[in-house]
């Protein structure tokens, strides 16, 4: 798994710095309320860039991270794809779920953008502390939209997974992909 963070200078960050910031720097996120630390994670190294949002000319740091031991999670982008099956004969609960677990896994997998407010994270903070505190789920996985086919996952414990590599690299291009919207005057 890896973790991406923005550095000031070339020679970016240790090990022991690519974890959860410090608690004074702990912003709100999709996952965490504001002040709460959560370890961000992500598949690979290239959703992990997408997911910094990193620009023209800046340093990254990417830290490749191992976990510890095996860990629990709730797949939530697989919510979409509940099968009926699980629910053994009780369709009707299946039924008037699915379109509920389809918005869960959409809105918990859609992107801020920097002008929302960070408010809108609170409906998915909400099922991610109803998920923390059932105590035997360590973390929650969801798809990535900033990279087709990656995936994250966001652990309540930073102590899970150990950082045991940081490499720095240089953004020295971004390719952006666009779609018009007509405005009615």
């Amino acid at each position: 798994m890896f973790r991406a963070r923005i550095a000031p200078s070339k020679s970016g960050f240790p090990t022991s710095g690519m974890s959860i910031p410090p608690k004074s720097f702990r912003s709100a996120g999709r996952v965490n309320p504001e002040g709460i630390g959560i370890l961000y994670l992500s598949s690979d190294d290239k959703t992990v860039l997408n997911e910094v949002r990193a620009n023209t000319f800046d340093y990254v740091c990417i830290g490749e991270f191992q976990s510890k031991r095996d860990i629990m999670v709730v797949n939530l982008s697989g919510l979409s794809s509940t099968s009926p099956f699980l629910y053994d004969g009780e369709l009707e609960k299946y039924a008037a779920n699915r379109k509920v677990f389809q918005e869960i896994a959409i809105e918990l997998a859609r992107p801020l953008r920097r002008s929302d407010s960070p408010l809108e994270y609170l409906p998915t903070q909400y099922i991610s502390e109803f998920i923390k505190n059932q105590k035997r789920y360590d973390g929650i996985e969801y798809a990535s939209t900033l990279r087709d086919g990656g995936y994250n996952l966001a652990l309540f414990d930073e102590e899970l997974f150990e950082c045991v590599n940081v490499y720095t690299t240089e953004v020295t291009g971004i390719e952006y992909k666009t779609r018009q919207e007509n405005l009615q005057s």
